[in-house]
């Protein structure tokens, strides 16, 4: 756990075997300063063999990944989908958890010689199915899963990292009431997009309105499922209550998986937007992968336009201009032992 406690920083990439990574990409990923790649696996269920399977494509790039991230000193988070569908079969099949755990157990197994992979994020953004009547019982199922999945890593692995988001989709709120699990080598995650209104605008038709960072003005937000307001660098500070708090209980390491802006919110909303989670990331000690790297262009920090259709990258951009600044102040601090 060493490593997660000197505070990594880095980017998210894309799903393995679905994106082309190759070595330019990651020689431009690794001169950014990054020392974590979050990337994506994607499990999809195979009835015949009755378990979660890995297509070929993604286990070759997996290896390419590995062997770019030891070269270069980028280490890697494995996060992964399953079945990607809104509702996916394993909630509520018992066959399917067993399957769950399984898949993670063979992952493990394969890595366990593998240092340059420091974690295994045994979902991304977990969501159970739930009932206003049964507050609870979404997380307890998820937590159920979890201790399972635990288990069967622990009998191949013992030491591997393993790194848990709360239920509401990773949101800090996922974290309220979540239980202390009794694994030493486990790191809890969030991921921090609140507000979506604000930072995912017109990324789909629920997020229609052009808002500012920080929005002072009721009447702007008036229409949004954010209203009343403001949203300002304190309203941020409240939302991350839930993972503050819980590191205060648990002790253990927390890891903002994702964050980020749309860049074509108004004016230098996505600069200032950043800008206020990572004073916080910093000031609470959190390690984080900025979503994403050359990825879907809504999110690209390399690009300053707030144009959607203009695409082009600058190492000058600023919100990429202050990610770097970012990792390369923490880890300078880390090398003097501040």
């Amino acid at each position: 756990m060493a490593f997660w406690l000197q505070r990594p920083q880095g980017f998210v990439t894309g799903m393995l075997g679905r994106s082309p990574f190759d070595a330019d990409y990651y020689q431009a990923l690794s001169a950014t300063g990054a020392r974590l790649n979050r990337v994506f696996l994607r499990f999809d269920w195979d009835a015949g063999q009755g378990r979660y399977v890995l297509s070929t494509q993604a286990l070759s790039a997996l290896g390419d990944a590995i062997r770019h991230g030891r070269a270069l000193g980028v280490a890697i988070v494995l996060t992964a989908e399953f079945e990607m569908k809104p509702n996916p079969p394993l909630w509520g099949s018992p066959e399917r958890a067993r399957g769950f755990a399984d898949a993670w157990r063979r992952v493990a197994r394969m890595l366990r010689d593998v240092p340059v992979v420091v974690g295994l994020d045994l979902m991304n953004e977990p969501n159970p199915p739930h009932s206003p009547t049964e507050p609870t019982a979404f997380r307890d199922q998820w937590v159920q899963l979890v201790e399972r999945t635990i288990e069967a890593v622990r009998a191949e692995d013992p030491d591997m990292p393993l790194v848990i988001e709360g239920v509401a989709g990773g949101m800090p709120i996922g974290l309220r009431g979540f239980p202390v699990l009794a694994d030493p080598k486990l790191v809890y995650s969030i991921h921090f997009y609140n507000p979506h209104a604000i930072t995912h605008q017109h990324v789909s038709p629920g997020w229609s309105k052009t808002l500012p960072y920080p929005v002072l003005d009721d009447a702007l937000l008036k229409g949004t499922d954010i209203y009343p307001g403001p949203w300002d660098a304190a309203r941020l500070r409240s939302v991350l209550q839930d993972a503050v708090d819980f590191q205060k209980r648990s002790r253990a390491p927390i890891y903002v998986g994702e964050f980020s802006c749309v860049r074509w919110a108004p004016g230098d909303s996505a600069q200032r937007y950043v800008a206020d989670c990572l004073s916080f990331f910093r000031e609470f000690g959190w390690s984080w992968t900025y979503h994403e790297f050359r990825g879907w262009p809504g999110w690209d920090a390399e690009i300053a336009s707030r144009d959607p259709n203009d695409r082009r990258r600058s190492p000058d951009a600023p919100v990429i201009s202050m990610l770097r600044r970012e990792m390369a102040s923490t880890y300078a601090a880390a090398n003097r032992g501040g």
